[in-house]
């Protein structure tokens, strides 16, 4: 009998062992380190921060975005695993900033800090400044002007002035209104944009053809050269 009972009772324990849900295994590997993010469209005021995509055994889950303030990081946003492009605002014009990246999954592993990355705001200017690229692609051309307020008050109003050969014609244009006389073509705002703020970017362009290929050039931007 006592042989029965007991034969019975490892019967019941195996089946109990059998049963019982598999313990769930912990993950403890943390995200990889992300690389150091690079900043984009830096006036006196913002700038964009941008970071590749850091790896995951298992997924990333989000990343702390961190500022170095006084020699001690702090975090000032954290965001999801696809907000990797995040803008900054409210800076002060000519000073150094500096910023890093933590990620982390869903079990609270948290990566190694990113190297850090470091811009300047622009100085604060007298009147606004311009940057120009023409892009070409000959008979064709693209012009982008990029319009940077680094006053300290706002515009009100502006004019884009450049060399445009009679030999080119002028096609679709954007953020403004073109018009030429001789060889020389001007754009003045669109109704929305006259008014920039402090530290605000405008952007303004237009495409063209010429033949034979000579692509707009000497713009300036209320009389003061822009930069390429």
């Amino acid at each position: 009998m006592r042989r029965i009972l007991l034969a019975t009772l490892g019967v019941v324990l195996s089946a109990a062992f059998l049963a019982a849900p598999a313990r769930a295994s912990t993950d403890t590997t943390p995200p990889s380190k992300p690389a150091a993010p690079t900043f984009s469209s830096v006036t006196t005021t913002a700038a964009n921060v941008f970071w590749p995509e850091a790896t995951d055994n298992v997924g990333v889950t989000g990343y702390y975005l961190q500022q170095l303030v006084g020699g001690s990081w702090s975090t000032i946003r954290t965001v999801g695993p696809a907000d990797r492009f995040q803008p900054v605002t409210g800076l002060t014009a000519g000073t150094p900033y500096t910023f890093g990246v933590i990620a982390f999954d869903a079990q609270g592993n948290t990566s190694a800090r990113s190297d850090p990355g470091t811009f300047t705001t622009l100085a604060l200017t007298a009147t606004p400044t311009c940057r120009i690229q023409v892009i070409t692609f000959s008979p064709g051309f693209l012009a982008n002007i990029t319009i940077v307020n680094t006053t300290a008050t706002a515009t009100s109003g502006w004019t884009i002035r450049f060399s445009l050969p009679a030999t080119a014609s002028a096609g679709s244009t954007f953020g403004g209104v073109l018009t030429r006389a001789g060889g020389t073509g001007t754009i003045t705002p669109a109704a929305y944009n006259a008014v920039i703020a402090p530290g605000v970017q405008a952007f303004v362009g237009f495409s063209g053809m010429a033949t034979p290929f000579t692509p707009p050039s000497s713009f300036t931007l209320n009389g003061i050269p822009c930069t390429v």
